[in-house]
């Protein structure tokens, strides 16, 4: 039976996988022609429900009575599994969030758009997200491969990185939308 901890920790964790695809829909959204839209977002709802229940089928293996789903117990091999699995889709999005963040704040900087700023902010926080995914992946297969560096390290490291990539991704969106908000409404009372 599961501890009430490590179903929170999975819901916690399946609540992170859906926001992270709701901002691959949303990036995507912005970035493709309507055309496209539909297919790309298709594959990826697909690829989060396949995720989802790989978690699930993942979570259900492990033994939570004895283990947490944390870093702390990195060496139990279907805790790896798990935090593998979930924090390869964290990169995955983040990667895919940064990218075309980054694409769009460039376009809209070149055509004068006061919504680049927050694009450029929310592209650093994909960037951060991306470094949280590689840092805490890295940790779990350096314990197995028998060199790993202090937990206490990670410890510090990967809640940094989250913070930085949240905090990031929250703002630029913020203040892309507002911006784009308020540079529409310029050019209306203009006309």
């Amino acid at each position: 039976m599961a501890k009430c901890n490590e179903l929170a920790t999975l819901a916690s964790d399946l609540a992170a996988v859906v926001f992270g695809a709701g901002l691959q829909v949303m990036v995507v959204d912005w970035r493709h022609p309507r055309e496209r839209v539909n297919a790309s977002v298709t594959k990826r709802v697909a690829a989060t429900c396949a995720v989802i229940v790989l978690l699930l089928w993942e979570f259900h293996r492990i033994d939570t009575a004895h283990v947490d789903l944390s870093t702390v117990y990195a060496r139990d091999h279907q805790v790896t599994v798990y935090l593998l699995t979930y924090m390869a889709f964290s990169a995955a999005a983040a990667l895919e969030v940064s990218t075309i963040s980054a694409l769009l704040a460039r376009r809209t900087r070149l055509r004068g758009h006061a919504s680049a700023l927050g694009l450029s902010i929310c592209a650093a926080g994909g960037a951060f997200g991306l470094a949280y995914a590689m840092s805490r992946s890295s940790y779990l297969i350096a314990v197995h491969a028998g060199h790993a560096w202090p937990l206490s390290v990670e410890k510090a490291i990967s809640p940094a990185l989250a913070g930085l990539a949240i905090g990031c991704v929250t703002i630029g969106l913020s203040l892309a939308t507002v911006r784009a908000d308020a540079s529409r409404r310029r050019v209306g009372s203009r006309g």
